[in-house]
């Protein structure tokens, strides 16, 4: 009951084309968990397997202890930025607002309360001030801000985020890894795939290493070692300084 997901024996198939194969992991409830992994091991299709938008094989996966559609209310995804059409009209506000339709009836509008939880959202990421604006108009970070705006507003309990950090600067970064700590205060799970390793080894409860399958998983500083990141990564070298910082080497 204290785990936000359950993978068993995960196997996931394109045709005949095997991405992922007998993945096994467990999330507690509340906790920052990253997955780490090369281009093309199977990251973003994991995610998918999590909320229920691929077909699985073989195996199970459990969210908030049901199934993934059961669950999918209680669930929020931030896919990465490329899937997004940042010149579509909308504003901040509107985007988060978003967020409240999970709770409505297709024939219900948002009422007082849904906008002043949609308002409150977005003050909690310190975006108010940013409500009116086009939301192809912000930032990198800003724009991840607003989409965890709309996460709260959901009201999700599981937060899941595909390569949020990518191209944002180091302060960005680390403003973002600030949130998901102010996240997990707050009781939400949170999980997300990323590259930045220093990321995953300065603030994260657990790391799940995948290329297809299951390379390494646990706490950071225990499974993130030379040895384990060089098998991951294939044809990278990783160098882990005496601070403990990760560099990915050609």
């Amino acid at each position: 009951m204290n785990l936000a997901v359950e993978v068993n024996n995960l196997q996931v198939a394109y045709e005949r084309n095997v991405v992922l194969d007998n993945v096994s992991w467990q999330v507690k409830r509340g906790t920052l968990a990253g997955i780490i992994g090369p281009n093309g091991g199977g990251k973003s299709t994991f995610l998918k397997s999590l909320l229920g938008m691929v077909p699985i094989t073989k195996g199970t996966v459990r969210v908030l202890n049901q199934s993934s559609r059961l669950a999918r209310p209680q669930v929020a995804y931030l896919p990465q930025r490329e899937e997004v059409d940042w010149n579509f009209p909308i504003t901040c506000f509107d985007v988060v607002l978003q967020g409240r339709l999970v709770h409505l009836k297709w024939w219900q509008k948002p009422s007082t309360a849904d906008y002043e939880k949609a308002r409150d959202s977005l003050a909690l990421v310190g975006m108010v001030d940013y409500a009116s604006r086009a939301i192809g108009a912000l930032s990198g970070g800003q724009k991840q801000r607003v989409f965890i705006a709309r996460a709260l507003a959901q009201e999700a309990k599981l937060i899941i985020m595909d390569e949020p950090a990518t191209g944002l600067d180091a302060v960005a970064q680390h403003e973002l890894l600030d949130l998901f700590q102010q996240l997990k205060k707050e009781g939400h799970t949170v999980i997300v795939t990323t590259h930045d390793l220093n990321c995953i080894a300065e603030g994260f409860d657990t790391v799940l290493g995948l290329n297809r399958q299951v390379i390494l998983s646990g706490i950071p500083s225990e499974v993130m070692n030379a040895d384990i990141l060089t098998e991951l990564f294939a044809r990278h070298f990783p160098v882990i300084k005496s601070t403990g910082e990760v560099t990915v080497h050609d």
